[in-house]
């Protein structure tokens, strides 16, 4: 039965065109399916997808992967190449489709180039150029901060020294290349009695002085002896004598002389404050002058009581100036004294001004100075008048062996040939300024290296330079230490008192002004000077501010002390120069000589554009600095330093 029944459907199924006759093959009665199908016919498909795996991008049909998302492969496992299209240029590599760059590029496609000079300065004298300084105005060096060589093609002869590319003239010499001849008389003015030659005044008609405007002295050959005095060529007896000389002693009295406070002169007397003080001088006049009486040295004359003696002048004539006193403003001649302007009295000790001088009859020489009447000797001298050397006074300090005679005369060269330098000559000289330095400030100049040394010689007589300079035609450089005094103010100049200041108030009828070699100005700074010249008496300066100006030790030792003291919140000059002082970063005071100009006048001259005068201190410390061999430094200006009446303290 069962035979039967497949032997029909084998039949049934092999007549017609089936799947079978494509997927199977009939035998005995039912089909043998191949190619994986199935049923009883083979006419059911296999599943060709089953072992197929298109992965995440990719879909199976019939057994083959259809890709998407641009991957590829029989299993769509092959992912895309996204850089195919990309292009990173030559700056940059491709990454999953995405431009990596290199060399500093930028930009989706590594096409955007880098800024070089975006960390690079070139200041104010260099543009950048592809990450290089391009410099101008003939400035070198990486970032164009090497300022050029202006001198390097100026040639200023032996008569001038370059710089900034200008050639500075000594010699009197002028011209852009300081080649042109100077004319020595084109600013000497000698008068109606006087002509010039070689820069100096020839007198005539018995005229003097510098620009032959001194009178002749009429009483030079007119002698009055000890008991009168000439004016006018005509001689003026004291009081007791007559005669042409005054050479009658019309009261009968001899050379004996009383004072009230002494009684009869029997030696060499003097009377100050009611007060009678005896010296081994053996001498006869009395002399009242201003509240005083000074009795003269002997001149070989004998007095009562050494008549029978061997007293007398040994030698022969009698020295007519030898018992004539008269100070520092006149001189003796002919037993007369003859007086300089501003000065009167029989021995020039009456100051025309009204101001007694009690000094007037003292002459301490070039060797002391005057203080209320009593010699006060330089180092290695003694003697009343300051005119004994001691043995021991050959020693010559630091700063003689640092700047010789020759060197300084060589800075202040022009001021030889001027009359009106005739007050700086005498008083401002170098040995004054040695004496000034060893006996009070040896530290000057003498600590530091070598090149400190000679650096702070050069930046302070460049300073005080331009504060008392002559600045005539001419190498102007060459004028220094001309004015001793404040130029203007000569009768005075009260704007220099301070009448707030209780404690050093200033004396009525006194000036102020600018004295000494760095121009100590206001009462407050002569009484703080006082007390340190004078033993702490701050009256000395403040009743006698001449006295600056009398002496030239005391000049320079006033500037010195202004320059060697710290002054809060001010460090000392000296300080600067050897590079001791502590920096202020934070106002710009760097050590070198433009922090000596801040400490000096910067409220005036600092933390701005450089005016002339800075220039001009600028320039005499190059001068002096040339002359003494050794290189300036650095911090020659203060335009970029904060003034003190500006920031006094330093915040960092």
């Amino acid at each position: 039965m069962h035979v039967i029944i497949s032997i029909v459907v084998c039949m049934e199924v092999a007549a017609p065109v089936h799947a079978l006759a494509l997927h199977g093959s009939c035998s005995t009665g039912s089909c043998t399916c191949k190619d994986g199908y199935t049923g009883t016919q083979c006419d059911l498909a296999p599943d060709l997808c089953a072992s197929t795996d298109c992965g995440a991008h990719g879909v199976c049909n019939l057994g083959v992967c259809t890709c998407s998302n641009n991957y590829s492969g029989l299993n769509c496992d092959s992912a895309p190449d996204l850089c195919a299209s990309l292009d990173c240029s030559a700056h940059g590599i491709c990454n999953v489709g995405s431009c990596s760059c290199t060399d500093g590029y930028m930009g989706t496609q590594c096409s955007v180039a880098p800024d070089l000079c975006a960390n690079v300065f070139c200041g104010a004298y260099g543009d950048c150029d592809a990450g290089v300084c391009k410099c101008t105005v003939n400035y070198s060096g990486i970032n164009c901060d090497i300022a050029p060589d202006l001198c390097a093609n100026v040639d200023c002869g032996t008569h001038g020294i370059c710089n900034t590319g200008l050639c500075i003239c000594n010699d009197d010499y002028t011209g852009p290349l300081c080649d042109v001849v100077p004319d020595l008389c084109a600013n000497i003015a000698c008068g109606e009695h006087g002509t010039c030659d070689a820069g100096v005044c020839k007198c005539t008609d018995n005229y003097g002085g510098a620009s032959c405007d001194v009178a002749p002295n009429l009483c030079i050959d007119v002698d009055c002896g000890q008991n009168g005095s000439c004016d006018a060529g005509a001689c003026e007896c004291t009081a007791g004598y007559t005669g042409t000389q005054c050479e009658i002693d019309s009261d009968g009295s001899d050379n004996g002389s009383t004072d009230s406070a002494c009684g009869t002169c029997r030696g060499c007397l003097w009377v100050a404050h009611n007060a009678c003080y005896v010296s081994t001088e053996a001498a006869c006049n009395v002399y009242k002058d201003e509240g005083y009486t000074y009795c003269g040295e002997t001149d070989g004359s004998v007095d009562d009581d050494d008549q029978g003696g061997d007293g007398g002048d040994q030698g022969g004539t009698p020295d007519a100036c030898a018992t004539v006193e008269c100070g520092v403003n006149g001189s003796c001649d002919a037993g007369v004294c003859v007086c300089a302007q501003g000065y009167s009295g029989t021995f020039c000790s009456e100051n025309q001004g009204g101001t007694p001088d009690i000094c007037a009859t003292v002459d301490c020489g070039a060797n002391g100075s005057c203080d209320a009447g009593v010699c006060v000797c330089a180092q290695g001298y003694s003697g009343t008048f300051c005119s004994v050397a001691d043995d021991d006074n050959n020693v010559p300090g630091s700063l003689r062996n640092l700047l010789t005679q020759t060197q300084f005369d060589e800075m202040f060269n022009l001021r030889q040939a001027s009359g009106s330098c005739q007050d700086g000559i005498d008083k401002l000289t170098y040995e004054n300024l040695l004496a000034a330095v060893d006996q009070y400030y040896p530290a000057f100049a003498n600590e530091g290296s070598d090149e400190a040394k000679l650096r702070e010689i050069a930046a302070f007589l460049g300073q005080i330079s331009q504060e008392i300079t002559g600045w005539w035609a001419g190498q102007q450089y060459g004028w220094g230490l001309c004015f001793i005094s404040e130029v203007g103010c000569e009768n005075g100049c009260s704007q220099y008192s301070d009448f707030s200041n209780t404690q050093y108030p200033p004396t009525a009828g006194r000036s102020y002004h600018g004295r000494g070699a760095i121009q100590i100005t206001w009462n407050y700074n002569y009484g703080a000077l006082s007390e340190v010249l004078f033993n702490g008496d701050k009256n000395v300066l403040l009743d006698n501010p001449d006295l600056l100006i009398k002496d030239g030790v005391l000049a320079f030792r006033a500037s010195l002390w202004f320059w060697m003291t710290a002054q809060y919140p001010k460090q000392s000059s000296h300080a600067v120069m050897i590079d001791a002082a502590v920096e202020c970063s934070s106002a710009g005071r760097y050590n070198g000589f433009g922090r000596t100009t801040n400490i000096i006048n910067g409220g005036l001259e600092c933390q701005m554009p450089t005016p002339q005068k800075v220039q001009n201190r600028v320039n005499y410390y190059l001068r002096y600095a040339s002359i003494l061999q050794v290189d300036t430094g650095q911090h020659l200006y203060c335009d970029q330093m904060i003034n003190y009446n500006n920031m006094g303290y330093c915040s960092n």
